[in-house]
């Protein structure tokens, strides 16, 4: 079978929700990895991430919360990335693990990466699952730009600029 798999741009797809842990309802926030992304629609303006179901702690949180953050890092965080692939967020606290630092979204609540390069801050409108991933399509409700080297994942006008 040919693989889909390819050179992609790889996003950290931030979450904040109630999920089951251990057999507990707990508020958690949560870092998974994904690589299939993109931008659906210009008007409105929705992107959509693919997620795993292997994944269950994460779309619980998701379909929970009715939000998600996409945030796009530099090469520099490759290993980070690996690391937070390898871990089920409902055994591992993601973000204590690889130690990634959380900063507040500004229109969701959701945690995004200081780190980031650039973020999108999505509010779900549609869940459709597609064999084994589920796309959640989200209205982008903030979009902001750290650096000018990022790739663009909407059009230029789209982002806030913020230095530093």
């Amino acid at each position: 079978m040919v693989s889909l798999a390819g050179p992609r741009l790889v996003a950290l797809v931030t979450l904040r929700g109630r999920a089951v842990v251990l057999g507990k309802s707990v508020l958690r926030d949560e870092v998974v990895v994904t690589s299939w992304h993109c931008p659906v629609s210009d008007e409105p303006r929705l992107y959509m991430v693919a997620l795993s179901v292997k994944r269950a702690h994460a779309l619980s949180i998701v379909r929970e919360s009715g939000v998600f953050v996409v945030n796009i890092v530099s090469e520099s965080l490759r290993e980070v990335a690996v690391a937070v692939s390898h871990h089920a967020g409902e055994f591992v606290d993601t973000f204590g693990h690889t130690g990634l630092s959380m900063g507040s979204a500004l229109k969701v609540d959701a945690p995004r990466l200081k780190a980031a390069l650039s973020w999108l801050e999505c509010e779900v409108l549609e869940e459709v699952v597609t064999g084994d991933h589920v796309c959640f399509i989200g209205k982008v409700v903030h979009a902001e730009m750290r650096d000018e080297r990022a790739p663009r994942l909407l059009d230029e006008g789209e982002f806030s600029r913020r230095r530093g």
